[in-house]
């Protein structure tokens, strides 16, 4: 049923533990966001249940033979595309560092009159870190400082902020390579601007669901480019940024595009409504449940070592990365260089200034 007259996507998350970043057991975060009207969702959930009118849940049906069967079913269903279907994918202690990136060193360059975007620099200083704090460092002593960030981020207090720079120095001082400790300083010389650049930070930020959100709004606004609605199962992260994206949805300013290379997008997005629903009143929630649990589950077993079962190998023989095509994966890589990470610079906007921009329009 459509709130209006415009398209509903219907958006679902999985492996969502809010800020923390940290958590071993769900070290993956999903969002996964589908167009099926009624009677594609119909299909859909008659693979799981073809005799019930129950509410299906990935978690119980992985729990049997029959469930993991008709899990497989319905992924590998010829609707199952990436013209129907957006997934986002995140490794979180990736995001930490990508985080500390986006949050203080292009503070930092932006107060220099630097911009760390232009040739994807942001996302080669993230990969950068992310290998060193891997392969130099004992885990224990880089996930302490990953959770200091966290907290530092959350409290804002002298006490949180010295911990997290002390925790940061204390990298430093174990290094002794030149290099390494070159790229390392990046972070510690943020120490100063940190008050200001906290005081512009909401609690929020860490979380992965809000930029997954944003990131699928402008996929589905390439399809959908007179408008669509999105459905999205209760999310507390969300509902704490409804009115943002309200504000982002503000079709009373002129379209802008903003950013570099192939990040590039418009605003105002697309979407019309956002509605909070429940997934018992919705089919299409529970296929998105489905999917995203799926990848969250396939995605913990490839990269963390969790146990490789027979559900897995049945995933793991779809392949799955192809519904990955368009969208945000906020996950390491070697890739360093613009030409290594297909993100030359050619022109464009600076989206920090001009995102600020567009929402005091949108207040006033």
């Amino acid at each position: 049923m459509k709130e209006n007259n415009f398209t509903n996507i219907y958006f679902d998350e999985s492996g969502n533990t809010g800020h923390n970043l940290t958590d071993s057991e769900q070290p993956v975060f999903v969002l996964a966001s589908c167009n099926f009207d009624d009677e594609q969702s119909n299909e859909l959930i008659n693979i799981i249940q073809s005799n019930s009118t129950t509410e299906v849940h990935f978690k119980r049906l992985r729990k049997s033979t029959n469930g993991q069967d008709s899990i497989i079913n319905l992924m590998s269903n010829h609707l199952i595309n990436p013209n129907n279907v957006k997934i986002s994918i995140f490794n979180k202690p990736f995001m930490v560092v990508s985080k500390i990136v986006d949050i203080l060193i292009e503070s930092q360059w932006h107060a220099e009159g630097r911009d760390l975007y232009k040739n994807g620099l942001n996302i080669s200083y993230s990969n950068v870190f992310f290998i060193i704090f891997l392969n130099f460092f004992e885990k224990e002593h880089v996930d302490e400082m990953y959770m200091s960030f966290i907290k530092m981020i959350q409290k804002k207090t002298e006490e949180d902020i010295s911990n997290f720079y002390s925790n940061i120095q204390g990298l430093y001082d174990k290094c002794s390579n030149v290099k390494l400790r070159d790229i390392i300083s990046e972070i510690i010389r943020t120490r100063h601007i940190v008050r200001d650049v906290l005081y512009t930070v909401d609690k929020t930020a860490l979380d992965p669901a809000i930029p997954a959100l944003f990131s699928h709004s402008v996929l589905w606004g390439k399809v959908y480019q007179d408008g669509f609605n999105i459905i999205h199962d209760d999310s507390k992260a969300i509902e704490s940024k409804k009115e943002t994206f309200r504000l982002l949805m503000d079709k009373t300013q002129s379209e802008i595009e903003l950013g570099y290379d192939k990040r590039r997008f418009a605003l105002p997005l697309k979407a019309k409504e956002l509605i909070f629903a429940k997934s018992e009143d919705h089919k299409q929630l529970q296929i998105a449940d489905i999917i995203s649990s799926s990848f969250a589950y396939w995605l913990n077993r490839i990269h963390y070592n969790k146990d490789k079962d027979s559900l897995f190998n049945k995933l793991n023989e779809l392949n799955l990365q192809h519904l990955c095509e368009g969208g945000i994966a906020i996950w390491p890589s070697t890739d360093i260089t613009p030409q290594e990470l297909g993100l030359e610079f050619e022109g464009g906007l600076n989206l920090v200034n001009h995102v600020a921009d567009f929402l005091n329009k949108a207040r006033n």
